[in-house]
C-alpha cells in the first residue's frame, strides 16, 4: 500500500500511522555533470529525494554508471514499501553546479 498522496507527499496522517517522522540529509553536487554517491541508512523503509531548487533535472540510479532514470524539475521521487540494506543512491545535475539535494528517509 502506498502512503504518497497524488502529488508524491507523505501526509502527517501517513507519518503518524508509520509511528515516526522522517531523518533528512543532504547531498551537495558540487560539480555539473559528476556522479555522487549518497549510501541509504540500513533498514530504510522509505526513501524521498529532490533538488532544494526547481530549476534543474537530476539522473539517478542504483548501480555507480547506471543513471537511468530522470527526476524532473521541481518533482520529489519517493520510494516506499522497501527495506533497503547495503544500497547506494547515485546521482548527477548536468546542467549546473551547486545544486543541493534534499533526502528524508524513514526507518
Amino acid at each position: 500500500m502506498a502512503i504518497t498522496d497524488k502529488d508524491n507527499f507523505i501526509s502527517r496522517e501517513n507519518e503518524e500511522k508509520l509511528g515516526r517522522i522522517p531523518a533528512t540529509d543532504t547531498l551537495t553536487l558540487t560539480a555539473q555533470s559528476t556522479e555522487y554517491s549518497y549510501a541509504i541508512p540500513s533498514g530504510t523503509k522509505i526513501l524521498a529525494f529532490k533538488l532544494r531548487t526547481i530549476d534543474n533535472d537530476v539522473v539517478y540510479g542504483f548501480a555507480t554508471g547506471a543513471l537511468n532514470l530522470t527526476l524532473n524539475a521541481g518533482e520529489r521521487r519517493t520510494i516506499d514499501n522497501i527495506n533497503l540494506v547495503d544500497r547506494t543512491l547515485f546521482v548527477q545535475c548536468n546542467q549546473a553546479a551547486g545544486k543541493v539535494l534534499e533526502i528524508e528517509y524513514w526507518q
